[in-house]
């Protein structure tokens, strides 16, 4: 057997058959990775337009919406000054601006400079 196989490597045939093996091997990856692609690759897939958001919305507290918790995790506010925002905002409405913060009791310009960052009003 052993003489076979040297006649078939002298005459360049198990080279061959080893490159297309190799070959073969190649194109059926590259066809199983066309094959098994998430749609987003596949033709004819169209993506879903995503929803506009607003940043503010995601990382910043609504004062018109925020309880109790959230207030008192705001820098510079504790309880009370948590409780005197919602008595406020129950006594005069909805908050029109961030700077009407202004108006309750214990919060002056400093307090509302540290604030502003973290808050806003739709």
């Amino acid at each position: 057997m052993e003489p076979f196989v040297i006649k078939l490597y002298e005459k360049g045939i198990a080279k061959r058959t080893a490159r297309r093996a190799i070959l073969i091997t190649f194109l059926l990856m590259i066809a199983g990775a066309f094959l098994c692609a998430p749609p987003l690759y596949q033709k004819g897939y169209q993506m879903e337009p995503r929803q506009p958001f607003d940043i503010e919305q995601i990382f910043l507290l609504n004062l018109n919406t925020a309880t109790e918790e959230d207030l008192v995790n705001l820098p510079g506010i504790g309880p009370s000054k948590a409780k005197s925002i919602l008595q406020y905002r129950e006594t005069h409405g909805a908050f029109e601006s961030v700077e009407e913060l202004l108006e309750v009791s214990g919060i002056g310009e400093e307090l509302l400079s540290q604030l502003q960052p973290y808050v806003y009003v739709n």
